[in-house]
């Protein structure tokens, strides 16, 4: 069985697609956990109409405490031997569970992917052909420079968010068990950060069955300038947990963590926030700037280039 996981919240004009979507699911053994994160919409409702019709169906209605921790009580909640996430202004093509679990099931992998498609309003998905070269295996370096976005080779088909959120994946629930997302911005890299450590490969199924709908209200299109702030501790926090003997995958990090401080800087220069912003960089370059300036992974041009920007950018 399939654990699907769907935090709701206020998402009334989309949740009926995607509920849809998970129950039409060629892949029918599924329990699909509803969270009703303190909707004060029709969500709730619509949830709950939804399990009157379809067992497979449970609804969770708590007072709303964010997503990370409607995903964490779906977790708590979830019997399947598998387990996967699904938003609820979100929909899945009508295959994808079947492929990630045949695919995860045939080999040893950790967990496995599909790849995402940008949509702005629902439309039926196209039918599926399946070719014998669809599929394609990432060792941990290899997922991890495109985790974090630094020399990545053979991974051009997977985008920079593809790796960086938990839906389109179809994971062991036993190897997530211990894991639970933590209340912060960016909660998805904190959570694969982690996850990703562990891991040995995933298999990737190189075809976009994951619909993400673009809309103008959600938190992505909405960055507030705290939010850029707690982006930056959230990186700075998955380089505090990558233990120190993952010096090639913390020299991947530090080096995002810098691009991430430079490039926010650069977004806000000029504005009221601007100095907020900057006392934020200069801490945590006062806590990681040695090891990036030692790190032996890190080439020399990189390193120069970064400090220029620095100078530039932070301490001035």
């Amino acid at each position: 069985m399939i654990s699907v996981i769907v935090p709701i919240y206020n998402t009334e004009k989309y949740l009926h697609n995607c509920i849809r979507s998970i129950l039409s699911q060629t892949y029918k053994d599924l329990q699909i956990i509803l969270v009703d994160d303190g909707s004060t919409d029709l969500s709730g409702k619509i949830a709950d109409s939804y399990a009157q019709q379809d067992r497979r169906c449970i609804v969770i209605h708590q007072n709303n405490k964010g997503l990370s921790e409607a995903r964490n009580t779906g977790m708590r909640y979830a019997a399947g031997e598998y387990l996967t996430f699904v938003d609820s202004d979100d929909y899945i093509h009508p295959r994808m569970l079947e492929i990630l679990h045949n695919t995860l099931n045939n080999s040893s992998a950790d967990f496995s992917m599909v790849l995402h498609e940008k949509v702005y309003e629902y439309s039926d998905p196209l039918p599926l052909s399946m070719n014998s070269d669809v599929t394609f295996t990432l060792n941990q370096t290899e997922l991890s420079r495109r985790f974090w976005n630094i020399g990545f080779t053979k991974c051009y088909e997977i985008s920079v968010m593809d790796s960086h959120v938990v839906w389109g994946k179809l994971f062991r629930r036993n190897s997530v068990s211990g894991f639970r997302f933590k209340s912060i911005r960016a909660e998805d890299v904190e959570f694969c950060s982690r996850f990703y450590l562990q891991l040995k490969s995933v298999i990737v199924v190189n075809r976009k069955l994951y619909y993400y709908v673009q809309q103008n209200g959600s938190i992505v299109h909405n960055l507030s300038v705290t939010s850029y702030i707690n982006i930056m501790k959230t990186y700075h926090l998955c380089l505090d947990e990558i233990p120190n003997q993952y010096t090639f995958i913390r020299s991947l990090c530090i080096q995002r963590l810098y691009w991430k401080m430079i490039d926010t800087i650069q977004k806000l220069k000029k504005t009221e926030q601007e100095f907020t912003v900057k006392e934020t960089a200069k801490n945590i370059v006062n806590k990681t700037i040695i090891e990036f300036l030692l790190h032996k992974d890190i080439a020399f041009r990189t390193k120069l280039q970064t400090v220029i920007h620095l100078i530039k950018n932070i301490l001035l």
